[in-house]
Formats: C-alpha cells, structure tokens, sequence
C-alpha cells in the first residue's frame, strides 16, 4: 500500500505514536517481500501464546474476524491486500456482535500487542481508492502485516508453551502416580505388621506433598516428585526385605518302600482339611464317607 512513497502510520485523532508502533513498523519494513504466512495456522499459535503475549481472549475474536475479511488463506509480505477496512458494523457482526465501545477496545488491544497496524485515513475511516483497471492502489483500515513479519516468532512461542504443557501434564501424572504407591506400600506395611515407624514416614509423606502448591507449575513439581521418589525407593526396600523372603525348602517325600514298610492300617486315620467356604461342605463330605466305612451293627435275635 503505497502513494508516493507514503504509507500511514500515525493514528488518526488524539491517539499518540507510541514506541510500541514504531517497533513493529521496522519489524514490518524489515520483513522480506514475498514472505508467506498460513493467517488461520498464525492465528491457531497466537491463541495457544496468549498467555505470554498478553491478549485478551476477546481480543482474538477481533482479530479473527479481521482475518475472515482478508479473501486468501495466505498472507504475503508486501502485498497491496494485507489492508483490510471493513465497516464498524460488519466487523461487529463478525465479532458475534460485540459492542462497539468494547470493539474500539478490543482493536486498541490489538494494537499495543503488536498483532496489527492502524493504517488511518486523514478523516479516519476505512476504504480503498482502485485505479481505473480496478486493482486496490491505497487502503485506509488495519494492517495485517505484522502477523507476517512475527509468523515465526509467533510458531516458536507455541511450541515452547505446547512442550511446558506437556512437560507439566507428565509430572502432575508422575506425581499422582507416586502418592498412590506411597500410600498403598504404607498400608501394605503396617498390614503385614512391620516393626518400623510407620506413622513417621507417614508424616513424612504429608509433609512433602503438602508443599505442593494449588496450581502447580513444572519448576516446583520437579523437585517435590524427587523427594516422594525417594521415600517410595526406601519404603519398597523395606517391604521387599521383610515380604520378599524365599520360602524355606519342603521335606523330602518318603519312597514307596518306605511308605509301605512303615505305614499300619490300624493307624491310618483321615484328617479331613478345614474349607474356606462358610458353609464347611468339604468338611460334611469327609464325615460322611467315615459313617459310610463304619461296619453295620448285628441285627437283634
């Protein structure tokens, strides 16, 4: 957008030139002619980074309705048609109508943010003047140039909150993890009857994760998981010494012979095994075969 080497810059009314506009200009002037710009995947990282970059969430309804009137999917450096000057009234209807105090707020944000340029006419609304052939020479509204320009910037940002995100999801995961094998080896402890101070590791635990704050962040996570790792390592070591034991070897089986030659069937005697089920059938069964083995009484005379 050129006319006689004059591209607007100044905002129109009483609002002053502010250094913050100067700097994304020269961000602007500096990007190289031709440089593509996919605006929806530029906008996607600029809504995951606007935390860190400090904009209003309605502030990006603003801004993706003034993408929606930009006609291509690709923004180009130095293109004449990265001016867009939509009405107050359509870019308001576009914005799920937002008012137009909160719009002009909103626009100002934007602004400040470094997201766009005001590209103000001298009686400060927004069109465009085309030549006889019809093409766009001048347009007076908001530049999208400085999404081009901070593309990269824009990628780089969102990616590194997307990894401290994951980052945080796996040690809130770990963390979560840790408290519960912590508090089971506890109780699997004291259930087996372990002579150790059991209530003093249980406070050590409570002491340990009552540092970790409400909303926790990755730095204060790390350091809190590695001292819950550590009482988990020693209380494991202590139920693997104590339950772990082997077994001790069964007696050897006597032989056939030995079996036979000292085995009496006088004193052969059933000893039915006590059952686990409440209502002892095993145990009913084996009475019952002894009566059936027992020899019948002589009939009376």
């Amino acid at each position: 957008m050129q006319e006689l080497g004059q591209i607007p810059l100044s905002p129109f009314g009483s609002r002053a030139l502010s250094p913050g506009v100067l700097k994304i200009n020269s961000m602007v002037r500096a990007c190289a002619a031709g440089t593509p710009a996919q605006k929806w995947k530029v906008f996607r990282d600029i809504s995951a980074a606007r935390a860190a970059l400090g904009v209003p969430d309605r502030a990006l309804i603003v801004l993706n309705a003034l993408l929606s009137f930009h006609p291509y999917a690709v923004l180009t450096a130095g293109s004449a048609d990265l001016v867009v000057f939509p009405s107050n009234r359509h870019l308001s209807l576009r914005s799920h109508g937002m008012a137009a105090s909160t719009l002009r707020r909103h626009l100002a944000a934007l602004v400040d943010h470094g997201l766009i340029l005001r590209r103000d006419s001298p009686n400060g609304k927004r069109f465009a003047r085309k030549s006889a052939d019809g093409d766009v020479e001048i347009a007076y509204g908001f530049d999208l140039a400085p999404i081009v320009a901070r593309a990269a910037e824009f990628d780089r940002l969102a990616r590194r909150i997307e990894e401290e995100a994951r980052l945080a999801r796996n040690l809130r995961q770990r963390f979560t993890v840790l408290r519960r094998d912590v508090v089971k080896m506890i109780a699997a402890g004291v259930e087996a009857g372990i002579a150790i101070d059991w209530p003093g590791t249980h406070g050590k635990y409570q002491a340990i994760v009552s540092r970790v704050p409400r909303t926790p962040a990755a730095e204060a996570l790390e350091p809190i998981i590695n001292e819950l790792q550590e009482l988990a390592n020693d209380i494991l070591a202590v139920l693997n010494a104590h339950l772990c034991e082997p077994a001790a070897a069964p007696p050897p089986a006597p032989s056939d012979a030995e079996a036979d030659g000292n085995a009496s069937p006088r004193l052969l005697t059933f000893h039915p095994t006590a059952s686990t089920d409440p209502d002892r059938s095993g145990t009913r069964r084996a009475h019952g075969w002894l009566r059936a083995r027992r020899p019948a009484a002589p009939a009376s005379g």
